[in-house]
């Protein structure tokens, strides 16, 4: 995806989640816009408010390939229990309808990453609708298992 349609994702990304009431920012890299440029989004979990924080960026994979990827950090500083959770992380991969969880062992981080491939050549917006779409269901899964990741939460 060239700037100018980068651009015009963020814009149409940032559009929809206005109108869903969702709190973003937009991080710019050296230049503006340029690949590798980041949305953050902090989307709400739970009915209660806890909001994980999902970063969109689009990034190129090939000559007429890019990808755009989400990454979710789900809890942010792990308990003593996180030597538990390379086996519950089997189980929750098996299941996930979309992407993979994994955990940052020097951060002690939790998180959820999905990639998804498309055609550089397609339509910016179309592009936003679809990362939408994924935001809606990752977020439905994260909802459901809340409370299985809180209990690894130092928090």
């Amino acid at each position: 995806m060239d700037l100018k349609g980068l651009h015009k994702f963020y814009e149409a990304l940032g559009n929809a989640l206005e109108e869903m009431g969702i709190e973003f920012s937009y991080v710019n890299g050296a230049g503006e816009p340029q690949i590798g440029d980041t949305m953050r989004i902090l989307f709400p979990v739970t009915e209660d408010g806890h909001v994980a924080l999902t970063e969109v960026l689009v990034t190129e994979y090939t000559e007429d390939l890019d990808l755009l990827m989400l990454y979710t950090t789900l809890v942010v500083e792990l308990n003593e229990k996180a030597a538990e959770l390379p086996e519950k992380l089997l189980g929750w991969n098996l299941t996930c309808p979309l992407g993979a969880y994994g955990v940052y062992e020097e951060e002690k981080q939790l998180y959820h990453k999905y990639t998804m491939p498309f055609d550089r050549d397609g339509a910016a917006e179309d592009l936003a609708n679809d990362a939408v779409t994924l935001l809606e269901l990752l977020f439905g899964v994260f909802s459901a298992q809340y409370e299985e990741y809180i209990a690894y939460s130092e928090e």
